[in-house]
């Protein structure tokens, strides 16, 4: 059960690289409505999409790992892409599929490759938005599967952005999750800098915590608009955990095929 465990906290740490510069990360108000994207970063926007506006958010992951516990190495690839639809202004609904292959580098493991796999349904509900505060709600409810096992996760957050001034925002997602008789809380933090109005970058912290699944990741990147519906994206993330040492690179692409009515 610890192995499932630690192999569900591992694919969902990453499941999402999430943005948090709600009210930084806008072109002028001339160009289109800000883009909200989640990317890059591990935390959710406070905001969505906006009525009827459809996005999708496709990433790259690649990363190295060590458990030191069993002496094993390994490498991933994850793809993944994120969709994102407004149902009403402050309403809409998402899905995320990604998966994962591993190499594992290690004599006593006959199979050196695996795979993992996740479908995600969600919804988020903005409950606040203006020019210096937003606050949301994201619910939902996964499945996985990795080398051995069938799962299904379940997660509930609290979404939260505020702006200091016109160039930092700081930005919170404190989570609940429950898969397989096993729960745990998550968290991240987020410091973002928009220098112009199409480039920014950002720092952040998160983690998991409760269930036997504490661990600690830094990741820090970058954020560049080349138009009002398309955004590229760069990070890199460290894990710094008792038994797994992580170092991933990302790279990502938001595009908002419709925009908000």
């Amino acid at each position: 059960m610890k192995n499932v465990v630690f192999l569900l906290v591992l694919f969902f740490s990453f499941s999402a690289f999430g943005q948090t510069l709600d009210s930084l990360q806008q072109l002028n108000k001339k160009q289109g409505a800000p883009l909200n994207s989640d990317r890059p970063g591990a935390t959710y926007s406070a905001n969505t999409v906006g009525k009827g506006a459809f996005m999708a958010q496709f990433g790259l992951d690649i990363g190295g790992h060590r458990l030191y516990k069993w002496d094993v190495s390994s490498s991933s690839v994850k793809a993944g892409v994120d969709l994102r639809y407004g149902i009403g202004e402050n309403f809409e609904i998402g899905s995320f599929i990604s998966g994962t292959s591993y190499n594992y580098e290690n004599e006593l493991i006959e199979d050196t490759q695996g795979n993992n796999s996740s479908y995600s349904l969600n919804l988020r509900y903005t409950a606040l938005s203006n020019d210096v505060n937003s606050l949301g709600f994201l619910g939902d409810v996964a499945y996985g599967h990795d080398r051995q096992n069938n799962y299904m996760t379940y997660s509930a957050k609290a979404l939260y952005a505020i702006s200091l001034n016109n160039v930092i925002g700081l930005s919170s997602n404190l989570g609940y999750n429950y898969s397989e008789g096993t729960s745990w809380a998550n968290y991240t933090l987020n410091l973002g800098f928009g220098l112009y109005d199409d480039f920014g970058f950002y720092v952040e912290s998160f983690g998991n915590f409760g269930g036997g699944t504490d661990d600690l990741y830094i990741d820090g990147g970058i954020w560049y608009l080349i138009g009002p519906n398309v955004q590229l994206d760069m990070l890199f993330t460290k894990g710094f955990n008792n038994n797994v040492q992580d170092l991933i690179g990302a790279v990502g692409v938001t595009w908002r095929l419709i925009e908000p009515k």
